[in-house]
């Protein structure tokens, strides 16, 4: 098993590589102009976001444009000052944040991901090449802390619960935004990227959206 400080010092590293992969990326990016577009399309994605989350209120939403990953959505961390996204060793969702859920996919709704292409057809026609084709990706990622799971527990590792924390997100947001299986994926982290130093905090038990534009061959279905 890990120990807390081994987890903060990859949590660490992971964090210099990223920023050292994203330094990289924007290099290739002003020498891109596929690139360059691809980016103006993930702030148009991004400001809408921000346009939705002003005019709702959602002052617990938090809104990022990332280089390499499109724009992430997470909850601010004040929300977790008193009750936990998640039950430890669970993946059910506490009931407490089923409104904050709901406005969640209300936003994910909104944009109205199926028909960005349409919407956007000068600049999308500007990164697709031929035989290429635009499908918008929700990507949910799931992280628990770093407390160690029970031989009885109902999953095996922390790798696991969180997997399947990100999955009854995925559901929820299948079944309120419409937003087809085919354009949804997960994955888990377990402990490995915390939120907070404490790795056993329960406010590491989170799940972190991803609204991404992908591009992949005509002739092929997402993945």
């Amino acid at each position: 098993r890990f120990k807390s400080s081994q987890i903060v010092f990859i949590a660490l590293f992971t964090s210099v590589l990223a920023l050292f992969v994203m330094v990289i990326v924007l290099i290739e990016i002003e020498d891109n102009p596929r690139d360059r577009n691809y980016q103006k399309l993930v702030k148009v994605i991004y400001d809408d976001v921000l346009a939705y989350k002003k005019a709702e209120g959602l002052d617990w939403l938090l809104v990022e444009n990332t280089v390499s990953k499109g724009v992430k959505i997470t909850f601010d961390a004040s929300l977790f000052t008193e009750q936990s996204l998640f039950t430890s060793a669970r993946a059910k969702l506490n009931p407490f944040f089923l409104p904050y859920i709901n406005r969640l996919t209300s936003l994910i709704a909104h944009l109205d991901l199926a028909n960005i292409s349409e919407k956007h057809s000068s600049m999308v026609t500007k990164i697709l090449q031929p035989n290429e084709q635009l499908l918008m990706t929700v990507r949910i990622e799931g992280h628990s802390d770093s407390t160690p799971l029970a031989a009885t527990a109902l999953y095996q590792n922390n790798i696991e619960l969180s997997s399947f924390r990100a999955y009854s997100i995925m559901r929820m947001i299948m079944l309120y935004s419409k937003v087809p299986a085919e354009n949804l994926s997960i994955s888990g982290y377990g402990c490995f990227k915390p939120l907070v130093a404490d790795t056993e905090n329960p406010i590491n038990r989170r799940v972190e959206i991803y609204i991404v534009p992908q591009i992949m061959p005509s002739n092929e279905r997402f993945k």
